[in-house]
């Protein structure tokens, strides 16, 4: 028997990993957790208590808790469903502390999940080493190195079972028929909301649909003020692409269509 931490995002592609290796490794000791950064959509979070409650699964829920105090790490906090935060708190308490997390300084995917879980893991198999699968398919190659991931003790399943986002979208498609749900989320909404490892066009997309969204992103800017660097690429701030959703002269097709994913999805 070994041990087994899958780390959870919250998305289908993760969630179908999650079903499968429970099905295929049950003859070993498996760990689930899922890292909550306080800016992920309601439906995410939905998701991710239906699919735990309805398979019967036991999935850790995490947030950081970020010490005001230097030089003292993220602990990871148990939460579930109903206290997990909605308000941002884990990465404002971040950001005012070592700066708004950007492109540039993507420190929220280190704390306030890869650090924070992978502390959990050690404590939850008492040391015992572990391997940690994570929800990549093969159609995202340049998103593997599988040297790298031999030597750190990663696995990608859906990428080695040939897993590809079609592939994925018709099992939710039939899962919601036969089992009532899916992650009810368009693909611009995934991950934290105004992610900035979303494409400008996502971005967009997501603000003139929903202007509210920019809030949230704007108190980490009024937070992090002296903070030099800005949180998007081509060094925009929350307020430049507010701009740029508000000009109805620019298009969908100008935009920056380069986009990345979060280390959990």
């Amino acid at each position: 028997m070994r041990n087994i931490f899958i780390s959870f995002s919250g998305g289908e592609s993760s969630a179908l990993l999650l079903l499968r290796c429970l099905d295929q490794y049950k003859q070993d000791n498996i760990l689930v957790c899922f890292a909550n950064t306080g800016d992920e959509d309601e439906e995410t979070l939905k998701f991710v208590k239906k699919t735990q409650d309805f398979y019967f699964i036991k999935i850790y829920w995490l947030e950081a808790y970020v010490s005001p105090l230097k030089g003292k790490g993220v602990m990871p906090v148990i939460v579930d469903f109903e206290t997990a935060s909605r308000d941002g708190k884990p990465l404002l308490d971040q950001a005012a502390k070592l700066g708004k997390s950007a492109i540039t300084s993507p420190h929220c995917t280190r704390d306030l999940k890869v650090i924070i879980m992978h502390k959990f893991a050690k404590a939850y198999f008492r040391g015992e080493g572990y391997t940690t699968m994570q929800g990549i398919r093969f159609d995202e190659p340049t998103r593997i190195n599988w040297h790298t991931a031999k030597e750190k003790g990663w696995d990608y399943p859906l990428a080695r079972w040939r897993i590809t986002k079609p592939y994925v979208n018709n099992f939710w498609k039939r899962h919601e028929k036969e089992k009532g749900f899916r992650l009810n989320l368009k693909p611009n909404e995934g991950n934290c909301r105004l992610c900035f490892k979303k494409s400008e066009k996502k971005l967009i997309e997501l603000i003139r649909a929903k202007p509210c969204l920019v809030l949230f992103r704007m108190t980490m800017e009024l937070v992090t003020e002296n903070d030099k660097h800005d949180m998007y690429r081509k060094n925009r701030s929350i307020f430049d692409l507010l701009e740029i959703a508000k000009d109805k002269e620019v298009k969908s097709g100008q935009l920056d269509l380069f986009g990345g994913a979060c280390f959990c999805s």
